[in-house]
Order: C-alpha cells, then structure tokens, then sequence
C-alpha cells in the first residue's frame, strides 16, 4: 500500500477504492459466496423520511426462496469486529 497508506487519509481511500472494486465487479459476488436463484440485487439507500433515518446497505441480494443476503464492505487496517453491525 506504500505511499497512499502513509498519507494522514490513506486508509479511508483505500478504503473507498476497495469498495468501489466490490460493486463494480458485484455480478461475482453471489457465484464466489455460491448463492442460486437470484431474483435481484443492487444497492439500497434510505433517505430520511418522517420517523425513519438515513442507512445504507453495500450490497443486497434477493433470492427466489425469499432470502436476504445483506453486505456489508469493509476495508480496514485492523480486524473488524462485530461493532459494525
């Protein structure tokens, strides 16, 4: 990671760079994590709306047995704990 991790924010754009190598190349992800019948997955944001606050989910996938794949895409120098959760 050399010299973009020596910079005082070098982590957080290696961060985002990691995350933008994950959803560009997504169409993967399901066949890597060996998930069958797809009906859809993308992305999701929530706006703030009345009582409901603002969340994102990296990546969502949705099967034909009404199961919910949700991921989360982290990149960090240090383990990651459940906290993100």
């Amino acid at each position: 990671m050399g010299l973009l991790a020596s910079l005082p924010e070098g982590h957080t754009i290696i961060g985002l760079q990691f995350e933008n190598l994950m959803l560009n190349n997504r169409k993967s992800i399901p066949n890597i994590l060996g998930i069958d019948e797809i009906i859809s997955e993308n992305l999701f944001f929530q706006r703030k709306t009345g009582n409901s606050a603002i969340y994102q989910i990296d990546y969502i996938i949705r099967t034909k047995f009404n199961t919910l794949y949700i991921c989360e895409i982290k990149f960090s120098k240090n383990r990651i704990g459940h906290s993100i959760m």
